[in-house]
């Protein structure tokens, strides 16, 4: 469910959990799953939604998996870059097969349909969050934030 998040823009990114490992995931994404009432985009997992996912963990889920590596995303830390090699040297060893690079030419542009929608998600779906936080709190809008903030 997204109830309580602060949303920038429900149709272009959501928030979901991170977790050490993909057990780790499998557990959360029971814990995740199911119909809110506070949230309409739910009502597509009635009677879909199961409790545990660790029945589906595959020891051998990688093998023969195509997985892209998005290279325009490293180098901006050697720290991370090192680990995340070393995670896609465990993932060929898992038998997964690496399209390296597999860069897009997209990366980093926003088209202008884009930003457009961004804009109107944005103040639409704050304006809504902040209008049900009630009486107490500071702001009810967007217009009351850039306020807030002047």
């Amino acid at each position: 469910s997204r109830a309580g998040i602060i949303p920038i823009s429900h149709t272009q990114d959501g928030a979901g959990p991170m977790a050490r490992t993909v057990k780790e995931a499998a557990i959360l994404l029971g814990a995740l799953t199911g119909v809110d009432g506070e949230d309409p985009a739910t009502t597509a997992s009635a009677d879909r939604a199961l409790a545990d996912y660790t029945n589906f963990l595959d020891p051998a889920g990688l093998k023969g998996a195509r997985i892209g590596v998005a290279r325009k995303y490293f180098g901006f830390s050697d720290a991370v870059d090192a680990l995340m090699n070393s995670l896609l040297d465990e993932m060929r060893r898992a038998g997964a097969i690496l399209v390296d690079p597999a860069d897009i030419e997209t990366f980093g542009k926003f088209d202008d349909t884009e930003f457009l929608v961004f804009l109107y998600e944005l103040k639409a779906d704050l304006n809504s969050y902040l209008s049900r936080l009630g009486s107490s709190a500071q702001v009810h809008s967007l217009k009351d934030v850039i306020e807030f903030n002047e």
